[in-house]
């Protein structure tokens, strides 16, 4: 397991976590406008991105917060990484499903 052993360890995993931010959200960012822009619907689809980001930080917040109450501290860490496990998991069986319908 990963524990951070100081200050700066923490540092350093905010600093990956924001460098991960920094990439992913102007091409998430793209890829809305890209799509605002076929559908002309440019601020449904952006309302769209803002309200799926803003319900993923509620979620987490209430997620850890009920970890921690009844289970832990320490496990409330292992309870969020399943939560965005099985969510990427979920992500990609969606779009999985998503493509194979668009091709009939």
């Amino acid at each position: 397991p990963f524990f951070a052993s100081s200050f700066y360890d923490l540092v350093i995993a905010v600093s990956i976590f924001g460098i991960g931010g920094g990439i992913s959200m102007p091409a998430i960012m793209a890829y809305a406008v890209i799509k605002g822009d076929t559908k002309k619907a440019m601020g449904s689809v952006i309302s769209i991105l803002t309200v799926a980001h803003s319900m993923g930080m509620l979620t987490g917040s209430i997620v850890a917060g009920l970890a921690m109450d009844y289970l832990s501290l320490r496990l409330s860490f292992p309870c969020g990484t399943i939560i965005m496990a099985l969510g990427t998991f979920s992500f990609f069986i969606s779009c999985h499903k998503n493509t194979r319908q668009r091709k009939f």
